[in-house]
């Protein structure tokens, strides 16, 4: 076939032409297109590593190493739960109980007024206290009435005979000037000593017996003497001494149950009046209790918080008190010590003292048991 006749071959891409290099032993390497020519490194030429076979079972195990990505917990200290527990507990619930004033404001007026009376029963207590064991003391002292014509021998046998009886404490002598001086001091027999003229009064003997049960065994023993007056021998009457005695057991009895029916009606009250503040913030301890408030750090809170308001309610009251007996004594001493005898400033303050630890504990437990259930 000639070459006019050949059929032409199908058309496709222009082949590439050859890219020549740069001469040998210029130092220049071929690079691709579009970049720089890197600068021949000067150096050693690296080790040609050879891979070699290692049997599988000779093969180091891989540690395989857990990661936590949790946060790491420190360490609780005991200071701090303990200032924690403070915080949420004691400052939590001054907190509250100033943000309430005015809702405990009742019940604090209450409770003052009813620690207030109490306070001042306590005052009068304490001195009827002295008066009925002055009075005990008097009735334990048996005056044993000597004969004028007795001699000192006859009158030391005496003495030292009711000395050695068992119900016995101590024997004093009191002469006739003495046993004058002693009435004068008495309402009633001043003015018989000065119409007499002469001291009628007779010595005598005091004998301090250990109960007054014992007196009349102590009585009957000193008027068996020669020495003791005949007509009166001592000052013992069986009627005095028992209606005396039954008088002691009343009086103990009523002011005992009088004290256990104020602090009854203190208490009723008191926590009748926290009661009604409680219920009040109903909603409130409902809401703390819904963010995750523990019942016990709600009672704590309102046992905090009872105790203030019956402490403050207590320190009112003994302010007024200790005002009141401060201003009394100052006015007129003499009266005050005849009306109030064996009231000082060391009782008083003592009666402070209890009434604002009693304030306290009535506020504390009614407080705490406003509520058996907390509100859910």
């Amino acid at each position: 076939m000639s070459e006019e006749t050949r059929p032409n071959p199908s058309p496709g891409p222009p082949p590439r032409k050859p890219i020549k290099g740069p001469p040998k032993g210029s130092g220049n390497t071929a690079h691709p297109p579009g970049e720089r020519a890197r600068a021949p490194t000067a150096g050693p030429r690296r080790p040609v590593v050879e891979a070699v076979a290692v049997p599988v079972a000779d093969r180091p195990k891989a540690e395989v190493v857990q990661l936590s990505f949790a946060p790491q917990r420190r360490p609780r200290r005991p200071w701090t739960l303990a200032a924690n527990l403070f915080r949420l507990t004691v400052l939590g619930a001054v907190r509250s109980w100033r943000r309430n004033a005015r809702l405990l404001a009742p019940a604090l007026g209450t409770m003052a007024l009813l620690l207030l009376l109490g306070g001042t029963l306590a005052v009068a207590g304490v001195a009827g206290r002295t008066v009925l064991t002055y009075e005990s003391q008097q009735a334990s002292i048996l005056h044993v009435y000597l004969r004028d014509d007795a001699s000192d021998a006859d009158v030391a046998a005496l003495r030292q005979s009711l000395a050695a009886h068992p119900n016995v404490r101590s024997v004093s002598y009191v002469d006739k000037a003495a046993a004058l001086a002693r009435a004068r001091q008495r309402p009633g027999l001043a003015q018989l000593a000065t119409a007499a003229g002469s001291n009628p009064f007779p010595a005598s003997l005091d004998v301090q017996v250990d109960a007054p049960d014992d007196v009349g065994k102590v009585a009957a023993a000193a008027g068996a003497n020669s020495s003791a007056e005949p007509a009166r021998p001592t000052s013992y009457d069986h009627d005095t001494y028992g209606q005396l005695r039954r008088l002691f057991l009343i009086g103990a009895g009523i002011a005992g149950g009088f004290a256990l029916l104020m602090a009854f009606i203190t208490y009723a009250v008191s926590a009748n009046s926290l009661r009604a503040v409680v219920l009040s913030r109903r909603e409130e301890l409902a809401t703390m209790q819904m963010l995750g408030a523990s019942p016990w750090l709600l009672r704590a809170r309102l046992l905090i918080e009872g105790a203030m308001t019956g402490g403050a309610a207590g320190a009112m009251a003994a302010l007024v008190v200790a005002a009141a007996v401060a201003g009394a004594a100052g006015l007129d001493h003499h009266l005050f010590v005849q009306l109030l005898p064996g009231v000082t400033g060391q009782v008083a303050t003592a009666a402070g003292a209890g009434l604002a630890l009693a304030g306290a504990a009535i506020g504390g437990a009614g407080s705490l048991f406003a509520f058996r259930r907390l509100p859910n």
